[in-house]
C-alpha cells in the first residue's frame, strides 16, 4: 500500500517549532495569553481572576477559557461568579464558555485546537493535576507527545499524584502519572515550596498561592448579601461568649466537619459556623442527625451555598478568633488557610503535608495528630488561650502571598528568557 505524506501537516509542525524558537528570542514580545480552566471549583476561579488582572497589567489581550462543573460531577449547573463576570465588559478579555469535549479527546489534543484556532502565545492551565485524567488520556500520552507552538505553563494546585506515598506500587504509579502530566507544559508552578525546591522536574517554580481577588470590589454585595449579614449576626447574638469554630467551604468528609460537630456536642462553649455547597457524597446519616441537635440548639448556622461576597467573606471569618482546619489525607496546600492569615487568624492543622510544615515552621498556629479527635480537641484548647501570640508571625508570613510578589513569579514567564 502506498503511503501517502500530508504536507499541510509537515508545514504546520516545522511552524510550530519555528514559533518555539522565534520565543525563546530575548526581544519576542507576548500579545495573547489562554487561560484553560474547564473546572471552576473551589478557588480556581479566583486562580481565573488574579492572573488576568495580572496580564491585563501586563498589557496581554486575555482568552479566558471557564467551565461549569464545580462540583466534580456532583450537582453540575450554570454557575454566577463575581471573580469572573467582572471582566465581562472588558474590551482586552473574551471569555470563552467550557463545553464538554469528547470523552475520546484529551485536554492537550483540545488544547492544542484551541491553540490553533486562537493563536496565543502563552496558555496557562489551572489546574495542571487535572489536566489528562481520562483513562483514555493517560493512554493516549503513552504514544506520543504533540508540539505545541505557544508556551504552556501549568499551575498544579493539589497534589493527589505527588509520589508521597508509603505503598511502593502507588508511589511508583504516581510518579509515572505526574511525569506524563508535567511533561506538556514548558513551565509548571507548584504551590508547595518544598516540593518545588526539592524538585527533579526541569523549570519547576513554586507559586505563592493565590487566595483572594485583588481587583474585586470590597463591597461586593449579591441579592443575598444582607440576609445573609443578618443571620451571622444573630447568631454570633445569640452565642455571645462562646467559641466559634468556622468550616468554610465543602467536602465535609475529607476537610473533617464531623471534628467540629463532635467537638460543640461535647462542650456547650463552642458553637459551629459552617458556609458552602454540599456533596451528595458528604451525606451521612449520624453526622446530620448530630447536625440537627445543634441546630435545634440553636448552635449551628450551617449556609449552605457558595459565598460571593467579600463583605460577607469578612463577616464569617472575624466572627472567630482561631480556624480549625481537620483535614484527613490532605498533602497540599489550603486556599482557607490562607485566607486565616488575610484576617490575621491562627490556624490548627493536622501534623502531616504541606501545611504541617508551614504551620510548624513559621509558628503561625498548631498541630495535632493527624486523625486524633483527642488530640485535636487538646490543641483546640490551647489555641483558646493563646491565639494572640500568633499574629506578628501570621503577618510576615502572609507577606510572601501578597499581590505585588504573586505578580513578580507570573512576571517571570514573559520577562525571563530563563522560562
Amino acid at each position: 500500500m502506498k503511503t501517502i505524506i500530508n504536507k499541510s501537516n509537515i508545514i504546520f509542525d516545522k511552524l510550530l517549532l519555528f514559533g518555539r524558537m522565534v520565543r525563546l528570542n530575548s526581544n519576542y514580545v507576548y500579545n495573547k495569553i489562554l487561560i484553560y480552566s474547564p473546572n471552576m471549583g473551589g478557588h480556581r476561579q479566583v486562580y481565573c481572576n488574579v492572573i488576568t488582572h495580572w496580564a491585563l497589567e501586563s498589557e496581554l489581550d486575555v482568552l479566558l477559557y471557564v467551565g461549569n462543573d464545580w462540583c466534580k460531577g456532583e450537582n453540575i449547573c450554570e454557575q454566577v461568579s463575581p471573580y469572573i463576570d467582572m471582566y465581562s465588559n472588558s474590551p482586552n478579555v473574551s471569555i470563552l464558555d467550557g463545553i464538554q469535549k469528547s470523552p475520546f479527546m484529551s485536554d492537550s489534543e483540545y488544547l492544542l485546537i484551541l491553540e490553533k484556532s486562537l493563536n496565543p502565545d502563552l496558555i496557562f492551565v489551572i489546574s495542571g493535576d487535572e489536566f489528562n485524567n481520562s483513562l483514555y488520556s493517560v493512554f493516549k500520552d503513552l504514544i506520543r507527545f504533540k508540539k505545541h507552538f505557544s508556551k504552556w505553563v501549568g499551575i498544579f494546585i493539589s497534589c493527589w499524584c505527588y509520589p508521597n506515598s508509603a505503598n511502593w506500587l502507588k508511589q511508583n504509579i504516581l510518579k509515572i502519572i505526574l511525569k506524563r502530566k508535567v511533561k506538556h507544559f514548558d513551565v509548571h508552578f507548584w504551590l508547595d515550596e518544598y516540593f518545588a525546591n526539592s524538585s527533579s522536574f526541569k523549570k519547576a517554580i513554586w507559586l505563592p498561592d493565590i487566595s483572594k481577588s485583588f481587583n474585586l470590589d470590597g463591597n461586593y454585595l449579591d441579592d443575598k448579601s444582607d440576609l445573609l449579614c443578618s443571620q451571622i449576626d444573630n447568631f454570633l447574638m445569640n452565642n455571645k461568649g462562646r467559641e466559634v469554630l468556622l468550616f468554610f467551604g465543602r467536602d465535609f468528609n475529607r476537610k473533617g466537619f464531623d471534628f467540629l460537630v463532635e467537638l460543640a456536642l461535647n462542650d456547650e462553649n463552642f458553637v459551629v459556623l459552617r458556609t458552602g455547597e454540599s456533596l451528595k457524597s458528604d451525606e451521612n446519616r449520624k453526622l446530620m442527625e448530630k447536625m440537627a441537635v445543634l441546630e435545634n440548639d440553636g448552635r449551628l448556622l450551617n449556609i449552605n451555598q457558595f459565598i460571593k461576597s467579600p463583605t460577607v467573606i469578612e463577616r464569617i471569618f472575624n466572627a472567630t478568633n482561631f480556624i480549625p482546619l481537620p483535614y484527613r489525607d490532605h498533602y497540599s496546600s489550603s486556599g482557607v488557610m490562607l485566607q486565616a492569615m488575610e484576617f490575621n487568624k491562627p490556624v490548627i492543622v493536622p501534623d502531616i503535608g504541606l501545611m504541617g510544615k508551614r504551620v510548624i515552621d513559621n509558628n503561625i498556629g498548631l498541630t495535632y495528630k493527624h486523625k486524633d479527635f483527642v488530640d485535636f480537641k487538646k490543641a483546640v484548647y490551647e489555641m483558646q488561650a493563646t491565639y494572640s501570640k500568633y499574629i506578628n508571625n501570621i503577618n510576615h508570613f502572609y507577606a510572601r502571598f501578597r499581590k505585588e510578589n504573586i505578580f513578580s513569579y507570573l512576571d517571570l514567564m514573559i520577562n525571563d528568557d530563563t522560562y
